[in-house]
């Protein structure tokens, strides 16, 4: 009488089955056929990228580590291998974006004051100087008077009108060349001067007269005319343009 064979035992491989080796089709334990079993090598497409395989050149992927250097789609951005990013410090790649600077206008408040005083100036040459008995611009008031205030001496030289104009000529010439601010000074000091001046010569004529005659020749203002006040306070606005001028870079 044979001896029936033992039962498959639940905790390890029948006894004519070696350990690791598949049971055959149709024998106790084996897996329905074309599916995989315990132990039989998956039947999934190799190279798959997923989690910590590398992924494919130049695309982002679960192969990235947590806390490495990224690879950018753009190659010529990417970061030398093993090299970490530092905190706080731009890429390589990074460029700075461009700011847009307008340009200065040539037009500013100095030189409008400037230009303004040079007008100005100019047209005091034509404006009276002289009102008291008869009317006499800068075209008539010659420049020695300025030193020279003798009542009796008949003047021959030079109008007062050129150092007038010059410094009108300075003034303008340096409303448009602001790096020539020096001049602009010395354009406003001479208007001025020459204002000055002229108010010191007819203050000792009235002097003069009013001591030789012995009576009071009253203010000498009465015949100062308004030119020669005007020459003076275009002397004073270019002088403060110049002065402007100078604190511009």
């Amino acid at each position: 009488m044979s001896t029936p064979p033992p039962p498959p035992s639940p905790f390890g491989p029948p006894p004519d089955q070696q350990p690791g080796q598949q049971p055959a089709p149709g024998q106790p334990g084996a897996w329905p056929s074309g599916q995989p079993g315990y132990g039989q090598p998956s039947q999934y497409p190799q190279q798959q990228p997923g989690y910590g395989q590398p992924a494919p050149q130049g695309q982002p992927g679960y192969g990235q580590g947590y806390g490495q250097p990224g690879q950018l789609p753009n190659a010529g951005s990417q970061m030398p291998p093993g090299q970490q990013p530092v905190y706080g410090q731009q890429p390589a790649f990074y460029t700075q974006p461009q700011t847009f600077t307008p340009a200065r206008s040539g037009v500013t408040p100095a030189a409008i004051m400037m230009v303004v005083s040079a007008l100005t100036i100019g047209v005091s040459i034509f404006l009276e100087w002289w009102k008291l008995g008869f009317s006499a611009n800068a075209n008539d008031v010659p420049i020695e008077f300025l030193w020279n205030t003798s009542s009796t001496e008949n003047f021959v030289g030079a109008p007062l009108r050129w150092p007038i104009l010059l410094a009108a000529i300075i003034l303008l010439a340096s409303a448009f060349n602001l790096r020539a601010k020096a001049a602009g000074i010395i354009g406003g000091i001479v208007a001025i001067a020459m204002g000055l001046l002229y108010l010191r010569s007819v203050h000792a004529l009235y002097t003069d007269i009013a001591s030789a005659a012995g009576v009071d020749a009253g203010s000498f203002t009465d015949a100062v005319g308004i030119g020669c006040y005007v020459c003076i306070a275009g002397g004073v606005i270019g002088l403060i343009g110049a002065f402007i001028g100078l604190g511009r870079k």
